[in-house]
């Protein structure tokens, strides 16, 4: 609810990761399948916020790898 207030006063975007990927690797018993089940049941918690569509930008870590693999090499190279 805080972020939802920063985005509204400030009128910034506000860019959300969900870590589906981290679930599935740290957590014993689970497929990645229900890990990003898990993923889209979040992102409707956060939607159900009231955040402005064209200022919500969600990100799930399997589906929109090709946004986060340059930054994660290079993240693990330092």
């Amino acid at each position: 609810m805080l972020s939802k207030w920063f985005v509204d006063k400030f009128n910034v975007d506000y860019f959300f990761e969900l870590t589906d990927d981290e679930k599935f690797l740290v957590k014993e018993g689970y497929t990645l399948e229900q890990t990003n089940k898990y993923a889209y049941e979040n992102a409707l918690d956060l939607i159900a916020l009231g955040f402005t569509p064209d200022k919500l930008h969600i990100i799930i870590d399997s589906e929109d790898i090709k946004y986060l693999y340059k930054i994660a090499v290079r993240w693990v190279r330092n």
